[in-house]
C-alpha cells in the first residue's frame, strides 16, 4: 500500500487469495483500515461484512468470549497497540543497549556519564521501574510513536543536542534526561504530568534525601555509588541558592526512585490524586468490587450531591427537567440498578489476538447486565482517566454546572440507556433541585396512587 496506488494492490491480492481459496491476514494501522473499508464495501461484499464483524469485536470485556477470527480473514488492528507497553518498550531499550557500537564506548570510558547512564540503564531493576513509569503514562489515556520513543531511549544514554548538559553534574543522569521537556516530543510532557517521582511527597523518603549522611553506599543498586548529598538545609541563605536545592532535591528523588531499595513504586504508595488512584484500579481487578462504589456514589452525586440510603449501592436512573435551551433545574429518580448487576470490567484483545498483540489497557468498563429472558446487550459505560478524574471530583463535592460538558455527556448518555434495562422501581423518589441546591425524598403508597410523606435530604 502506498500514497499513489492507495489501497488497491490490497484489494486485487485479496481477489486473487479469494479465488484461489486462501486465507487472508490482515494486520493493519487504523487510517488504512478507513480507507480499506470504504474501498472494499462495493467490490468484497463478503470480506467487507467479515472486516466489520471482526472490527467491531476487536476488543472484549475480559469474559474470555469465542475468538471472532473467520475461516477466510483474521483482522490485526495495529492501532491496539501501544509503544508504552512492557514488551514492546523494553525491546526498545535491551535492543539499543545490545548493539555492538554503543556497548563498545561504554567499555572505553572515553565520556564517563554515557558509561554510568549506560550501566544503570541495564540494570534489570532501573529496567523495571523504567517500564513501571511507562505503565502509568499507558493509564492515563497518552500514546507515543515508535520514533518518539527510541528518540527518548537515545537520549537517555547520549543526551539531546539542544540540551545544555554539564558533564559530570546530575543534569547529564538518566533519570533527569527522562524528564527534560522538549516540545518536539509529547511523551516528556506526560512523564512530567502522570508519571515523576519528585512530584509526590512522601516524608519518609524526603527526610532521608535531606539528611547528608542517612543513605548509605551499599543501599544504592548500580554499583553502590550514591550520588552527592544534599547540602544541609540550614545552610541555605538567597534564593538562588534555595532554587538550586529544590533542582538537585528533585534529582535526587528521582534517581532514588530508580536505583535504593525503597524507592520504586514505594515513592507512588501517597500518590493520591486522581491519576495515581486510577492507576491502582486499573491494575488491581482483585478490589474491583471495593472500587465498584466509589463509581456509582460518583455517578449518582453528578445528579444529586447529598448523602441518601443506597447512593453507594444502586445506580440510579435520574430524569432532568428543563425549559427551552436553558439548563436542567431538577432531577429526579424513582427507579434504579442494584450494584448486583454492575461489574468493572477490562478490555482485551479476543482469543489468539491477545498473545500477538502487546495491548496495554488504558481504560475499564462498568458494566451494566440485563436479565437473561430479557434480550437485551450489555450496557457500558467507558471510564479513562479523563472520566475518572471528574468522577473524583464529583465525588469530593464539584458541582455539576462545573463539570466538563462532555464528560456530562458520557454520563447522561449512559444513564438513559438503562430505561431499557428492567430496572428495579423505587418507593421513594429522590429529587434535586439544582437551582436552589436541595434535595429532597417523596414516599408514595405501596400501590403508587398518592403521596404519602416528604423529607429534605
Amino acid at each position: 500500500m502506498n500514497s499513489a496506488e492507495g489501497v488497491t494492490p490490497i484489494v486485487e491480492c485479496w481477489q486473487r487469495a479469494q479465488e484461489d481459496g486462501k486465507r487472508m491476514v490482515l494486520a493493519i494501522n487504523q487510517y488504512p483500515l478507513y480507507m480499506l473499508r470504504q474501498k472494499i464495501h462495493a467490490t468484497l461484499p463478503d470480506i467487507s461484512e467479515e472486516i466489520e464483524r471482526q472490527w467491531k469485536a476487536r476488543l472484549t470485556a475480559g469474559l474470555g468470549g469465542s475468538d471472532p477470527a473467520g475461516d477466510s480473514l483474521i483482522l490485526v488492528d495495529l492501532s491496539l497497540r501501544n509503544p508504552l507497553s512492557r514488551e514492546f518498550s523494553s525491546r526498545v531499550l535491551n535492543t539499543m543497549l545490545a548493539d555492538p557500537a554503543i556497548k563498545r564506548h561504554a567499555a572505553a570510558g572515553i565520556d564517563r556519564d554515557f558509561r554510568f547512564n549506560f550501566r544503570c540503564l541495564a540494570d534489570e531493576g532501573v529496567q523495571e521501574r523504567l517500564l513501571e513509569l511507562y505503565d502509568r503514562v499507558v493509564s492515563s489515556g497518552r500514546r507515543t510513536t515508535v520514533r518518539e520513543l527510541w528518540v527518548l531511549t537515545a537520549r537517555l544514554l547520549f543526551g539531546a543536542s539542544t540540551s545544555q548538559d554539564t558533564p559530570g553534574t546530575s543534569d547529564a543522569w538518566y533519570s533527569e534526561r527522562l524528564f527534560a521537556l522538549d516540545p518536539r516530543f509529547p511523551l516528556c510532557q506526560a512523564l512530567q504530568t502522570v508519571a515523576d517521582p519528585a512530584d509526590v511527597s512522601h516524608p519518609h523518603v524526603d527526610w532521608h534525601l535531606e539528611n547528608p549522611d542517612d543513605t548509605q553506599s551499599k543501599e544504592w543498586r548500580v554499583g553502590g555509588e550514591p550520588p552527592v548529598p544534599l547540602p544541609s538545609p540550614a545552610s541555605i541563605r538567597s534564593k538562588s541558592a534555595c532554587d538550586k536545592y529544590r533542582q538537585r532535591f528533585r534529582a535526587l528523588k528521582r534517581r532514588f526512585y530508580f536505583e535504593h531499595p525503597d524507592g520504586g513504586n514505594k515513592l507512588f504508595e501517597l500518590d493520591f490524586n486522581s491519576h495515581g488512584e486510577f492507576h491502582r484500579i486499573l491494575r488491581s481487578p482483585s478490589s474491583d468490587a471495593a472500587h465498584l462504589s466509589l463509581f456509582v456514589e460518583a455517578i449518582n452525586r453528578s445528579y444529586c450531591p447529598h448523602d441518601f440510603e443506597g447512593a453507594k449501592d444502586n445506580l440510579y436512573l435520574w430524569i432532568g427537567h428543563r425549559l427551552d435551551e436553558q439548563p436542567t433545574k431538577s432531577f429526579i429518580a424513582g427507579e434504579y440498578i442494584p450494584s448486583s448487576r454492575l461489574e468493572i470490567r477490562r478490555p482485551e484483545p479476543p482469543g489468539a489476538l491477545a498473545s500477538a498483540l502487546a495491548y496495554a489497557p488504558d481504560h475499564l468498563t462498568l458494566h451494566v447486565t440485563a436479565p437473561t429472558s430479557q434480550g437485551f446487550p450489555d450496557v457500558a459505560l467507558r471510564v479513562d482517566a479523563t472520566l475518572f478524574h471528574t468522577l473524583s471530583l464529583v465525588r469530593n463535592g464539584l458541582p455539576r454546572h462545573l463539570i466538563n460538558h462532555g464528560e456530562l455527556n458520557r454520563l447522561d448518555a449512559f444513564v438513559d440507556r438503562l430505561s431499557h434495562m428492567r430496572p428495579m422501581k423505587l418507593s421513594e423518589f429522590i429529587i434535586h433541585n439544582t437551582e436552589h441546591v436541595s434535595s429532597s425524598a417523596v414516599r408514595l403508597s405501596p400501590d403508587f396512587g398518592a403521596y404519602q410523606a416528604v423529607r429534605r435530604l
